[in-house]
This record gives C-alpha cells, sequence and structure tokens, in this order.
C-alpha cells in the first residue's frame, strides 16, 4: 500500500504499520479528500532522546540555538509528542524571528543612521540570538561601515593638524589682523 508519510515527507510503501522508507510507527488520520499517515507521539522518551534533550538544553545554555534547534528536530523525528522540545524549538524559532527583524533594521539603516544607533541594535540581535545565520553578514557589514568611518575622521584630523600647523607659520601681525590680511 502506497501513502504519504509527513515524518519523511516522501510516498512510501507502508508495512505492519510501518513507514518503510524510516520506520517511523504510523497512524492513520483523515480527512474528506486526503489520507495523511503522521508519526505516533512516543509515550516514554528513550535513553537517546534524553540524551539529546541534555545536549539540546546545555547548548541553548551558552547560546548556541542552532545546534540546539537541530538536536530539538532530531528528538521531535524520533518522539514527536516531546512537549519539551516543541517548546524550545519554538522559543529558537521566536528569537529567530526577533533577531532577524533587528538584523533587517541595521541594513535598513546603515546609510541613513548613526552608528551608535545601529551597534545598539546589533547588540540587541546578538543578544537574542547569538549564533543566528544572519548575523555574520550584517556584523560584516556594520564592522566595514565603522571601519570606513574611522578612516574618514582620521583624513579629517589629518586635515586639521595640517591647517593649525601651516597656520602657526603664519607671521603674528598677519594672523591678529583676522581678516587674513597683514595689519600695517
Amino acid at each position: 500500500m502506497l501513502e504519504y508519510c509527513n515524518y519523511c515527507e516522501s510516498f512510501v510503501e507502508l508495512t505492519e504499520g510501518k513507514c518503510c522508507s524510516c520506520g517511523q510507527q504510523l497512524a492513520s488520520h483523515s480527512n474528506d479528500t486526503h489520507k495523511y499517515y503522521l508519526p505516533e507521539p512516543c509515550e516514554v522518551p528513550t535513553e537517546e532522546v534524553e540524551q539529546l534533550w541534555e545536549r539540546a538544553r546545555r547548548f541553548m545554555g551558552v547560546g548556541n540555538l542552532n545546534a540546539a534547534g537541530r538536536l530539538c528536530n532530531k528528538i521531535l523525528g524520533i518522539c514527536p509528542g516531546h512537549n519539551s522540545a516543541k517548546t524550545l524549538y519554538n522559543e529558537i524559532q521566536s528569537r529567530s524571528q526577533r533577531a532577524r527583524e533587528f538584523y533587517d533594521s541595521i541594513q535598513d539603516g546603515l546609510n541613513r543612521q548613526p552608528l551608535g544607533q545601529l551597534s545598539t541594535l546589533l547588540s540587541e540581535a546578538v543578544e537574542i540570538y547569538p549564533d543566528h545565520p544572519d548575523g555574520h553578514l550584517v556584523q560584516t557589514q556594520l564592522l566595514s561601515a565603522t571601519t570606513e568611518y574611522k578612516d574618514v575622521i582620521q583624513e579629517g584630523i589629518k586635515a586639521i593638524v595640517s591647517v593649525q600647523a601651516d597656520f602657526a607659520k603664519l607671521p603674528a601681525d598677519f594672523i591678529n589682523d583676522g581678516a587674513g590680511t597683514p595689519s600695517r
């Protein structure tokens, strides 16, 4: 019998109520037009699931949300009813969306907002999701803009120092007139 397995996202042959592609025990659910086979939630998490869950929690604790999310996906593939993994995964997705909004604001403001404001937005984004996939690109863009700004400021300082040095070489009576012509 050929049916659709949501777990491995393909049409598969079912043998003894299990998907022959992924081995997941399947339960039948139907609506008016389609018949779906969904994995049954596991009653009691296995030792493997518990170990994965502990690793996911540790990764989350140190701010490695990408690794924590991958482990939650793996847990939910083995045990779809693992509520803690679902909750953590949803939290990671929520943080990802919030961080993405900050990164989008930074990119939109790169040529229009003060660098200090953008730096504050970056700090917030990193606080929300330290290893966000969009983070490296936006951080690099902001660093580039900051470096460019620093270079322009340094050139301006050199120009001011040069003008002051040239000004210091002028005769005293030329400077004291104030109009740029010697007072005689």
